[in-house]
């Protein structure tokens, strides 16, 4: 009796070794998996349901430029000014941020914006809401 209980004890656990073991690896594997996925660019793609106001900060664009003021580049404001009544200014404004410019704004360069670091849809958003900043 002593034997059977002892070997019942003993395989009691070793099947829950085995079971935690198990267990812990599934865990890492999922957590491998989710890594992997976080990784990836579309993981760092931001919801476009966010206001242009909003994916101008999210996305950098608060560094260089500001609503009012100019800082490195023009004001969104100015920006807006210069560009709302013309009916290319997307195309404009999008050629701009994707290939860089040069001149349009003083001495002051645009660097390039690549679509991983702003998507096409955001590059949207965010026009839309500049072109809608100039004063009546």
């Amino acid at each position: 009796m002593t034997r059977l209980l002892a070997f019942t004890t003993g395989l009691f656990f070793l099947s829950t070794i085995i079971l935690a073991f198990l267990f812990i690896k599934q865990a890492d594997q999922s957590i491998k998996e989710q890594l992997a996925i976080a990784e990836s660019p579309l993981a760092l793609a931001i919801p476009v349901t966010l206001s242009g106001k909003e994916l101008s900060f999210r996305r950098g664009c608060t560094n260089c430029h500001d609503l009012k003021n100019t800082l490195l580049g023009p004001s969104f404001e100015a920006i807006s000014m210069r560009y709302s009544r013309d009916l290319q200014a997307h195309e404009t404004l999008t050629k701009s941020l994707r290939e860089g410019s040069s001149g349009k704004w003083a001495q002051i360069a645009m660097p390039v914006q690549p679509t991983e670091r702003v998507s096409d849809d955001e590059a949207a958003v965010i026009l839309d809401w500049v072109l809608t900043l100039a004063p009546n």
